[in-house]
């Protein structure tokens, strides 16, 4: 405490206790006068900033100071304390190009230590540029960190007064007092949430199976109240009767033949065998009696048979006794009254009766046809299914069922209790089956003791006997699996050793009751823990932390050809450092530069610390070209090379370049001299002698003992623009198709493709490809490049096929695409939250169509990812909450996409239909209600689509089958539906109408009404069918998904599996080409017309195809070629041009390009895009400030930008625009950097709707010759 005068200055040295540093926050109270507890109120503040004590000195050493291009490098890690003594460390390790980290430019980059003891405390931490410089060792550090600190105080008193705090500041209030701990924490459970998740994606299945099951009751309630059905079903029965009658009569007679054939053979091979050796004595003493050999040899011979075969039937006796009790048992047990009773008599209505309520509601097989077949041996021992229900037969006492003897009952429920194996178990001898049956007589006797012992004793028998070893080395190995698996969960082992010299093994009792059984025997004499009530208590494990490792490796060692250029060489998010120490290894890769690297890391008792440092790869000679990573067929490339002596001595230096794909225009070979660390380059003229395809380039320098080898490789795309016809339909035999082409194209572009889908897969592939090639920057248009892969893996999922590449491809861009979604969540302005979704996200308002939208494929994506369901729940809040209580939604007045949005009455049938699509307990009954009294008299198809379908997910089926019905009036002839407005993404023509019909399809098939629909759907199906574009899209991204969806619903109620055929194509009368295929074939069928242009001629061609087999299949035959003509269409609203303002310029120097695009209409229009062409040569800034800045929303979030953002996909560049208004003209300038010299022409620029495609406005490509500059020979001194 301290007393300050008026006017006068009072001193204070305040001294920090404890270890703790970074900025400290310094608030001056005044003492109010006052009786009882002192009151103080809080008056000025400042933060200032306290070095901490304790240190973590990080430091990563490698084991050269120079590297080759390629070489292995091992990095030795350390971690001090300010004691400089080894300190256990957790830390982050990266090593990368740092030419990668010059182009980011991240201004507000900063080390970890920077990041906790700096920017906790500073005012929007995210604005700070260069804060690792406050915190250096520069003499202007310290200087420059208090006047940033002196600024950041503004009287906040966080503490004191949290709530005026929280009120004044908004988000900053709330991201600071989550740093320092004053937030109420929320408490995420991992495993509940993932129950939770599992449990939602079963109650989901569970309920459509439900559904699955009450139609097919209906429909089974409904086919027994036709008397036919009554009628067919009674005469089966009697059929039954009468073929199991005849049956058993069969069986009887066979059961007497082989009866008696057993008789017979076990009273005659006695006596045969007796007769034979009688015989052959006799003629043996006659032969013996008479002289003369020859006289006598016939009967020694006789004697001699005789014999034989009396040995042998003495001997084959034994073998040939079981066979014919075999036969025996068969006719004792097809006689038994027991066993041979009809399933309707008393014996197994009374079985059935026993088995039924333990069967788990499905039927029992007649333990009449079962149970003598069950102790056969092993081949009746291969259906389990058949063993549990004999177990089952058994009631609760452990007694048989009504007319089954006890003893095979209860050999039987041994044998399901033991779950013999086939392979394992012997086969039962017959004399044991033999004494089975004398036990059931003795059964039948009232000798029930007996029964019970022998049938128990009979079971032991037939427990399979494996070698003492061997059983132990199984045993082991089994207890070994099961301890790991019991591990991986967290389970209790299954057995312990206790303590002392034999370490003896024990069960592990650690058990608890499970609530809902009951103790002892279990359902007819089962035993053990489970029968007991008792569970193993499974312990949960620890959520996982999973992170990436990499490590570039290169086998070998460096390569004299330098062409692997990665730019992260290692990558360790946790490495640790047990004793303070640590070893890092990877490969370099080929680039000749220098690789930063940065190690981050903590202590556990708080300290952090941060090292950076570069490792250099050099070569004694080393080359660098300089390359356009594609080129137009007609450019002439200007390839600077740099060559660089980094010797100490003067040296020549022999080059050679050699190309594939490309001609040189010019000598290959070049010599020069340079000196000590000398520098210089060389220019190569290089032009595509290919019209498309790769060209590689390999640039050779010698400079004897040293040398270097760099290859590069570069795409050729045609010049011209692109022209893509397509013609789509279904394939059952033969089809053909008329391919119309111009007098003249770029000679080498005419290409001709059939592709033909036999599968759902197929569809979905080519669907995914097909969107993959489109635009994708905003938020609908990513999303729906992502939902096929949701719909591949949920197809795979519920078809149950492997198909591992696919899955994983799916998986990988399921996982990229999803973390492109969520970066489109709303920011609001004015707290630290996130809600909804909109066009390009960022602080936006959210748009409320598009959560729906986004929520619809969230929660189907849950299936078969692991999606954030704190997002989920986030994101279906925000849409509840727009709710206006009137039975619609709000539309939100801040949002910026003014014209071309939908109407509200499209809006919330949307938002509704993807509510019930994707949910089943979100409250909108009232929208619901609402919606569907409007769709009665509505005539737009689209709307009642949307409302019906939502009518039928909420059960209210027929009152969305009164809408369908309307919808099937206003179908075209072709099978299509005109929308009368537009859609929710403000499409239209071709788009909408496939987005409408795509809807319908979906309504009438959820209303299984084959005899009202079943015509407007193939009808409909059809023409979706001929939509299909030539890359396998239907349009614009959403008509595609909807259009896909649509087909998959068809295809799942019209099931069929491909049979096995060949597909042949025809060029005329001339078949061109064909393929075969296996039956069930899953992947699309493609052939190309081979060396088109000699096929194919100016005008019509005839292209025709043929299928064998009884299959019918979608195909389109796609034609693709390049013109020099514009093909830009009248009916495009929008108009583009593209400007350079000189055409030519030298390497190094800034062009400036003008970008008009303007709405040629007078009305607002929805989503537009102006895809701009670049040539080759130039390049857009690395830091891409001036598009950053062109897309940034002002206002806080309620005035639009320049444009609405950006996307780079190759030498295009890719602008777009939430909505243009009337008449509306958007002028934008943008710098390009002239990077490589040359002559180039860059591709075709185009502007267009985004949601309707069809229509674009082309412009000629932008051309531009850049002049290398010179540049002299380059040393040191």
């Amino acid at each position: 405490t301290v007393t300050a005068k008026q006017g006068e200055a009072a001193s204070v040295e305040l001294k920090p206790t404890g270890d703790a540093g970074g900025v400290y926050r310094i608030t001056v109270f005044e003492e109010l006068p006052g009786e009882g507890r002192r009151k103080v109120d809080p008056k000025a503040e400042r933060l200032v900033y306290h070095t901490p004590s304790k240190q973590l000195i990080l430091n990563a050493k490698p084991d050269k100071k120079l590297y080759v291009p390629g070489e292995q490098v091992t990095l030795s890690l350390s971690a001090l304390d300010e004691k400089e003594q080894p300190a256990p460390a957790i830390v982050m390790v990266s090593v990368v190009d740092k030419s990668v980290i010059t182009l980011a430019d991240e201004k507000t980059y900063r080390t970890m230590p920077t990041h906790y003891f700096l920017t906790t405390e500073v005012r929007r931490p995210e604005d700070l540029e260069y804060a690792d410089f406050l915190l250096s060792s520069h003499p202007k550090a310290a200087a420059a960190l208090d006047l940033l600190l002196g600024t950041q105080g503004w009287r906040r008193f966080a503490e004191q007064k949290p709530e005026d705090f929280k009120k004044n500041h908004g988000a900053e209030a709330d991201r600071l007092l989550a740093t320092t701990g004053q937030t109420n924490k929320v408490t995420i459970d991992v495993l509940q949430h993932q129950a939770q998740k599992i449990q939602e994606e079963y109650t989901t299945q569970l309920a459509k199976l439900q559904e699955d099951q009450s139609k097919a009751n209906q429909a089974f309630a409904a086919a027994q109240s036709d008397q036919r059905f009554t009628d067919e079903i009674a005469a089966l029965k009697q059929r039954v009767v009468q073929l199991e009658e005849e049956h058993r009569a069969a069986e009887q007679r066979l059961a007497d033949h082989k009866a008696f054939a057993a008789r017979v053979a076990a009273a005659a091979l006695p006596v045969a065998a007796v007769i034979l050796l009688v015989l052959s004595g006799v003629t043996l003493v006659l032969a013996v009696r008479r002289d003369g050999l020859p006289r006598t040899l016939p009967r020694y011979a006789l004697a001699a048979v005789c014999l034989f075969l009396g040995i042998g039937l003495l001997v084959l006796m034994p073998s040939l006794q079981p066979m014919a009790q075999e036969n025996l048992l068969f006719a004792h047990a097809a006689r038994d009254s027991q066993f041979t009773k009809p399933a309707g008599s008393e014996m197994s209505a009374a079985a059935a009766k026993t088995a039924e309520p333990m069967a788990h509601g499905g039927p029992t097989a007649p333990l009449a046809k079962a149970a003598p077949r069950f102790g056969g041996g092993p081949a009746e021992m291969k259906d389990p299914a058949k063993n549990m229900e004999l177990f089952r037969a058994v009631d609760g006492k452990g007694e048989g069922a009504p007319g089954m003897p006890n003893g095979v009952a209860r050999f039987h429920l041994n044998m399901a209790q033991n779950q013999v194996r086939p392979e394992a178990a012997p086969p039962m001898p017959a004399e044991k089956r033999l004494e089975l049956l004398d036990a059931t007589k003795e059964m039948e006797a009232g000798k029930e003791p007996l029964v019970r012992d022998k049938g128990m004793a009979l079971a032991r028998a037939f427990q399979p006997q494996v070698p003492g070893e061997k059983a132990k080395k199984a045993l082991l190995e089994q207890e070994r699996q099961q301890a790991g698996a019991r591990r991986m969960l967290g389970a209790a082992p299954a057995f312990r050793e206790e303590p002392g010299e034999d370490r003896k093994r024990v069960p592990n009792l650690r058990m608890k009751r499970a609530a809902g059984f009951g103790g002892g025997r279990m359902g007819g004499g089962g035993f053990g823990p489970a029968a007991a009530g008792l569970m193993p208590i499974v312990e949960p494990p620890p959520a996982p932390l999973v992170v990436r490792e990499f490590a570039f490796h290169r086998s070998g060692g460096p390569s004299p050809e330098r062409s692997m250029f990665a730019d992260t060489v290692y990558w360790h998010p946790v490495l640790v450092l047990p004793g303070g120490r640590g070893q890092a290894t990877f490969s370099l890769s080929d680039s000749v530069t220098g690789y930063e690297t940065t190690v981050f890391g903590h202590t556990l008792d708080g300290r952090i610390g941060a090292f950076n440092n570069i490792i250099e790869a050099r070569n004694l000679l080393a080359l660098e070209p300089k390359l356009p990573i594609e080129v137009t067929a007609s450019d002439k490339i200007d390839v600077p090379v740099s060559i660089a002596n980094n010797t100490n001595e003067q040296r020549p230096v022999e080059m050679h370049v050699a190309a594939t794909g490309l001609k040189l225009v010019g000598d290959a070979n070049a010599q020069l001299v340079l000196g000590p660390d000398g520098r210089t380059r060389r220019v190569f003229r290089l032009q595509p002698d290919l019209v498309d395809g790769q060209g590689r380039v390999t640039i050779e320098g010698t400079t004897a003992p040293y040398q270097d080898r760099v290859t590069r490789t570069l795409t050729v795309v045609p010049d011209g623009f692109p022209i893509v016809n397509s013609r789509s339909d279904v394939l059952e035999g033969a089809a053909q198709q008329e391919v119309v082409l111009p007098e003249t194209w770029i000679k080498g572009t005419l290409r001709c493709r059939l592709q033909v889908f036999p599968s759902t897969l197929a569809d979905l592939q080519k669907g995914l490809e097909a969107l993959l090639r489109e635009p994708g920057g905003c938020f609908e248009q990513t999303s729906s490049s992502n939902y096929p892969n949701v719909l591949i893996l949920n197809y795979l999922k519920e078809s149950d096929q492997a198909n591992a590449a696919l899955k994983q491809r799916a998986t990988e861009l399921l996982a990229s695409g999803y973390q492109r979604l969520v970066a489109f969540e709303c920011e609001d302005p004015q707290n630290p939250r996130r809600r909804g979704y909109e066009w390009f996200g960022g602080k936006a308002a959210p748009h409320e169509a598009l959560t729906a939208y986004g929520l619809l494929e969230f929660r189907d994506m849950a299936g078969v990812y692991n999606v954030d369901m704190q997002m989920v729940e986030r994101t279906r809040n925000y849409l509840m909450s727009r709710k206006d209580g009137k039975g619609g939604f709000q539309r939100n007045p801040g949002a910026i996409d003014t014209f071309g949005r939908a109407p509200d009455d499209i809006t919330n049938a949307y938002i509704v239909w993807a509510l019930t699509e994707s949910g089943k307990d979100d409250d909108i009954e009232k929208e619901l209600a609402t919606l569907a009294g409007q769709a009665k008299t509505s005539k737009d198809p689209y709307f009642i689509a949307l409302v019906a379908n939502s009518l039928i997910n909420r059960a209210r089926t027929g009152d969305g089958v009164a809408l369908l019905k309307s919808v099937v009036a206003a179908q075209k002839e072709d099978g299509h539906l005109d929308a009368a407005q537009t859609s929710i993404t403000g499409s239209g023509g071709r788009d909408l109408q496939i987005e409408t019909t795509a809807l319908a399809v979906l309504g009438w098939l959820k209303a299984n009404r084959p005899g009202d629909f079943n015509a407007p759907i193939q009808k409909a199906v059809k023409w979706i069918g001929q939509q299909r574009g030539g890359y396998g899209g239907f349009g614009s991204t959403q008509s595609t998904i909807l259009a896909l969806k649509a087909l998959i619903a068809f295809t799942r109620a019209n099931k069929k599996t491909p049979e096995a055929g060949t597909l042949k194509l025809y060029a005329g009368d001339k078949m061109v080409g064909q393929q075969q295929f296996a039956a069930g074939v899953q992947d699309a069928l493609v052939l190309d017309v081979p060396e088109a242009e000699k096929h194919l001629k100016p005008g019509k061609n005839v292209v025709r195809f043929e299928i064998t087999g009884k299959n019918v299949f979608p195909y389109t035959l796609t034609s693709t070629y390049r013109t020099l003509k514009p093909a830009s269409a009248e009916q495009c609203a929008v108009k583009l041009s593209t400007h350079l303002d000189r055409p030519q310029a030298v390497e190094g120097e800034t062009v400036h390009l003008t970008v008009t695009v303007e709405n040629a209409e007078d009305k607002g229009q929805g989503m537009a895009i102006a895809i701009i062409g670049l040539p080759s040569g130039l390049t857009l800034p690395e830091d891409m400030k001036q598009l950053k800045d062109y897309a940034l929303l002002r206002n806080n979030g309620k005035e639009k930008g320049l444009i609405g953002a950006w996307e780079v996909r190759g030498r295009e560049l890719v602008l777009y625009w939430r909505d243009l208004a009337p008449k509306q003209k958007i002028e934008v300038p943008l710098d390009l950097i002239c990077q490589v010299p040359g002559e180039y022409t860059g591709p075709a620029s185009r502007a267009y709707l985004y949601y309707n495609a069809d229509h674009k406005h082309w412009v000629g490509p932008l051309k531009v010759t850049i002049t290398a500059k010179v540049v002299f020979a380059i040393r040191p001194d």
